[in-house]
């Protein structure tokens, strides 16, 4: 697919990003993951890279561990709720939060911003955009861009007005671009085609060890237990499937669907093989252990939790988002259809089935997520679609903070 040109200023500049994020730690993968990667990729490559959190208090709030990270609540109950006393709070505070705003990305000389997964805090960036000078440029992770048809008309209205004021849009897969141009017509800003990246350095294969092949088999799923995981589906799809003796089912994770699923497999009398360790920060402890990783997802972006068990040369059973779209099935794994238990049921009894081919499948993920999603690269292709340049100098220090207001709480 041919990709409009990047938008650029007359000539390359050395790039002051500011980004935000609704989520980032102690949250686990998807977007607080991107917006991790993008902002410590971004200063060790020695870019003066800035991140806002939307939570906490009304003043800016820098982390006491994190460099250039700080956290800030942005009002959005006259976009979110329906009652009128919180639109007047929040319609109170927003130009109080603008100014703030502004202030910090002025005295910092920020001119670029980059804000991941807008949805209802949307309506300020526009604002910001126009006040601050700085350039405008929304990442788009699925859930934003293909909720459009589903939001309210405000928030519709809000999150056009964002595209129309923007200099560039991020999307994470083809689909995406896709939706974007089909449902935000306004969009004039080129779009451009980043998909997500993998740190191959800290997500690797396990050590050799023979014994593993003596022991019961794994498969594993991590995720967020949201809706649209369909974990109830991995589950059933374990119960259904023909697997070796023992093969058990671990499922990482917390969210509201993971009552539900350790019901269900109660219910098909696979308790005993299934196991729920809840959240965990580290993940690659269970990617490494697995002989195949599970995703079953009815909508997504791009998973960073797939090419994670790619670059720990784990083989998958995957519904066709991100990598599972783009390679073919077979090579890395096997990609099955989304809300089917039983197609995935077969997936996973024909994988098991065959050691060999289930560990050249693992080898050649290894081998695709260093070779085509790498980090560096992706840090690289998002500085030039800002039309910025990589510094040669080492990454430089944040800036000293405001004093933060001791009454913010």
């Amino acid at each position: 697919m041919t990709h409009p040109a990047t938008p650029q200023p007359p000539d390359p500049v050395r790039l002051r990003p500011l980004l935000f994020t609704p989520w980032y730690r102690p949250d686990t993968g998807g977007v607080a993951s991107v917006a991790e990667r993008l902002h410590e990729g971004l200063r060790r490559s020695g870019v003066d890279s800035r991140l806002v959190v939307f939570r906490g208090g009304r003043d800016l709030e820098p982390h006491a561990e994190l460099p250039g990270v700080w956290s800030l609540e942005i009002p959005t109950a006259f976009v979110s709720s329906r009652r009128p006393r919180a639109w007047l709070g929040a319609l109170l505070r927003g130009p109080g939060t603008i100014r703030r705003l502004v202030r910090f990305i002025r005295e910092r000389e920020v001119n670029c911003l980059v804000v991941v997964y807008p949805i209802d805090h949307a309506w300020i960036f526009p604002l910001l955009r126009r006040f601050s000078g700085a350039r405008l440029f929304p990442s788009f992770h699925g859930g934003d861009a293909k909720r459009i048809p589903d939001l309210s008309a405000r928030r519709r209205w809000i999150f056009r007005r964002l595209v129309a004021a923007s200099d560039g849009i991020i999307v994470c897969a083809e689909h995406l671009e896709e939706k974007t141009r089909e449902r935000c017509p306004e969009a004039e800003a080129p779009i451009r085609v980043i998909a997500n990246a993998v740190d191959v350095d800290h997500f690797v294969p396990p050590p050799a060890d023979p014994s593993r092949s003596d022991g019961p088999r794994t498969l594993v799923h991590v995720s967020n237990f949201f809706r649209m995981k369909r974990t109830l589906d991995i589950v059933e799809g374990f119960a259904l499937a023909d697997l070796p003796p023992g093969t058990r089912l671990v499922m990482v994770g917390d969210g509201d669907d993971r009552l539900a699923t350790q019901a269900r497999a109660e219910e098909l009398g696979v308790a005993d093989r299934v196991e729920f360790p809840g959240f965990r920060e580290d993940i690659r402890p269970y990617l490494q252990q697995a002989d195949v990783f599970v995703l079953a997802s009815d909508s997504e972006g791009a998973p960073l939790v797939l090419l994670e068990a790619m670059a720990c040369g784990t083989p998958w059973v995957s519904t066709p988002w991100g990598a599972a779209a783009e390679i073919p099935s077979g090579e890395c794994g096997l990609v099955v259809p989304a809300r089917d238990p039983a197609r995935l049921a077969a997936a996973l009894s024909e994988i098991m089935a065959d050691d060999a081919r289930r560990l050249q499948m693992g080898a050649r993920a290894r081998e695709l997520a260093v070779a085509n999603y790498g980090s560096r690269a992706w840090i690289r292709r998002h500085v030039e679609f800002m039309g910025g340049t990589l510094p040669d100098a080492e990454p430089v220090p944040d800036a000293p903070p405001s004093t933060p207001d001791p009454s913010a709480t």
